[in-house]
């Protein structure tokens, strides 16, 4: 089984690569074949469907070569109930009936300039204000990189910016997530997991309740 799962994965790296299955090396460790998180997130989740298992984003972290992480992802959730797979792409989708509930939004989060949280965005929207404000010298030295000349060669022509506050801040240990992953995530992964928690904390639904049932992260 795991030489199929190794397969649909390296036919899942080339596609977000661009390249030829043959020139993946199932040796190499995935991050000097040019995998970012973002494609590991991507792949796992696809893997995860079409196995109808709920894949740990840290199976790429502690199994960096697509063959170890091929083995990793057969043993993954194998004794925890999950149904027995026949081969990968075996998972079939529910069509929509005609009596389904409608969907409804039950709970809400977001990260805007300004505002953390959907309460102070509605805040901030019914004040009129805006969220664009001067480059803090935090973020960029403005004085070194500033040039009123849109056309010269790499300087920023404003000194400002509708930016995210915090977004160096991230609790990886609450997550599961190692240090070491951490240090590597893109800062949208981080900020995924953050609002997708609050949605859910406002849907007053506890997201340690959700493993195995029909529920998807999109």
């Amino acid at each position: 089984m795991s030489e199929v799962i190794q397969r649909r994965l390296v036919e899942l790296l080339a596609e977000k690569l661009g390249c030829g299955t043959g020139q993946i090396d199932p040796r190499a460790r995935l991050r000097d074949i040019g995998v970012d998180s973002r494609m590991v997130t991507s792949v796992l989740a696809t893997i995860g469907a079409e196995l109808g298992r709920v894949l740990s984003l840290t199976l790429a972290w502690e199994h960096p070569t697509t063959k170890e992480l091929a083995q990793a992802i057969e043993r993954y959730g194998a004794n925890d109930g999950a149904a027995p797979v026949a081969s990968v792409r075996s998972v079939g989708v529910r069509s929509r009936g005609a009596h389904d509930d409608p969907i409804a939004v039950v709970g809400l989060s977001c990260r805007v300039p300004g505002a953390a949280s959907p309460t102070e965005f509605f805040a901030m929207l019914s004040r009129g204000e805006n969220a664009v404000r001067d480059l803090p010298p935090e973020r960029f030295d403005v004085a070194a990189l500033y040039s009123d000349d849109p056309n010269a060669s790499g300087c920023a022509s404003t000194r400002w910016a509708g930016l995210l506050d915090s977004v160096d801040a991230f609790d990886a240990e609450f997550f599961g997530v190692s240090r070491r992953e951490a240090t590597h995530m893109d800062p949208q992964q981080r900020l995924v997991l953050e609002l997708a928690w609050e949605a859910l904390e406002d849907a007053g639904v506890s997201p340690r309740q959700l493993r195995g049932s029909r529920t998807g992260v999109f």
